[in-house]
């Protein structure tokens, strides 16, 4: 579209066109010219605080953004897939109004939910229910939700929910209990062993450990043989060294 304009003691011609400036020439007249680079365009929205972005690969037009900065520099985006940030105060990632993750600048310290990265006090679960990790003592971690009885569980395999090979330490009607279980729709249940070499070494209802003790003789000689007895002595020792109880 062209334009005329009429200015104080001058008339510019027709022949500007949209987004041309008017600009002050070395003489001091006035005249339409197109911006360097042609200048910026395109509808910016109307939402306050937004982050401008290019639009197109022309280089002269731009479009709104979901990305915000409000007055306080404070930034706001939906996802985040790489974040770089130079700080003199503080940075923090938010959610809502609660701080999630902040960095304190002296000493410089990473703080994920206010607690430090390198001493977590709390770590909280939100599915399938709350859980939380927490130290209860010096050198003490606790695994507890309330009067919920607790399962932890190290896995061989894991494909789904339903398939899968694990150890389970937990507690079954106020019975704290070691298991290996399997998944009900794939995995095997496993062999649970209880020390890997005869050197190492076990104890029970508070007596020393030791490693695996030497094995038993079969019952022999003797002036009265009871052949049933010794045939069941014979076999619990079979049964002691089947289980490493015994060499």
């Amino acid at each position: 579209m062209a334009i005329t304009a009429i200015l104080p003691n001058q008339v510019l011609a027709a022949g500007a066109s949209d987004g041309d400036l008017l600009t002050v020439q070395a003489d001091g007249s006035v005249a339409f010219e197109t911006p360097a680079g042609g200048g910026i365009g395109g509808s910016t929205g109307a939402t306050d605080n937004a982050v401008l972005r290019a639009n197109g690969t022309g280089g002269s037009t731009l479009q709104e953004s979901s990305v915000t900065i409000d007055d306080t520099g404070n930034l706001t985006a939906t996802t985040l897939s790489a974040v770089n940030f130079a700080m003199t105060n503080w940075g923090w990632f938010k959610r809502g109004t609660a701080s999630i993750m902040t960095l304190d600048p002296y000493p410089p310290q990473l703080r994920l939910n206010n607690c430090p990265i390198d001493s977590i006090s709390m770590i909280s679960f939100s599915t399938p229910g709350a859980v939380d990790l927490q130290p209860v003592a010096a050198d003490h971690l606790s695994q507890h939700r309330s009067t919920n009885a607790q399962t932890l569980s190290i896995a061989n395999t894991y494909t789904s929910t339903t398939s899968y090979e694990r150890l389970e330490i937990g507690w079954d009607t106020n019975v704290a209990t070691i298991n290996t279980a399997a998944g009900s729709a794939g995995g095997t249940k496993r062999g649970l062993q209880i020390c890997s070499a005869a050197t190492d070494e076990l104890g029970f209802f508070g007596a020393t450990p030791v490693d695996q003790p030497a094995t038993v003789a079969d019952p022999s000689g003797g002036g009265t043989v009871d052949t049933e007895a010794r045939a069941a002595i014979a076999s619990l020792i079979d049964r002691l060294q089947e289980l490493g109880l015994i060499a």
